[in-house]
């Protein structure tokens, strides 16, 4: 921003130089000079205002993988929780209930790192 303040600082300082002039050729000169300069610094309003707009986008994605992080986190913990409390619940059941997916949060997390689904999910749903 300060450069939009300085570019705005050297138009006023051209167009009080205009005024000071009284040759015709130096005033088309420096009213030529003024065109260009606001044309730049339109130029570079909108470059910044389109970066501003890059800048808010991308901390909103890292916000939601941040969010989606800690939710990961929070779905194993509770997943490993639930899974050892029902394994040791129900040892003398079949081995497949152990490697049974216990909510839709492993799924999610399987979908998140690439494999598209969860096979323990998709095997045992009761859905």
């Amino acid at each position: 921003m300060a450069t939009l303040a300085e570019g705005q600082t050297l138009l006023e300082r051209i167009r009080k130089a205009a005024l000071l002039c009284t040759y015709s050729s130096a005033q088309h000169a420096t009213t030529s000079a003024c065109y260009a300069i606001e044309r730049l610094l339109q130029i570079l309003r909108d470059k910044w205002r389109k970066l501003e707009e890059l800048w808010l986008k991308r901390l909103i994605q890292l916000q939601q993988c941040l969010q989606l992080g800690l939710a990961d986190q929070e779905a194993g913990r509770v997943c490993t929780s639930s899974s050892s409390s029902i394994s040791s619940s129900s040892s003398s059941s079949s081995s497949s209930s152990s490697s049974s997916c216990c909510c839709c949060c492993c799924c999610l997390s399987w979908i998140q790192r690439g494999s598209g689904k969860c096979e323990n999910f998709a095997q045992n749903a009761l859905f």
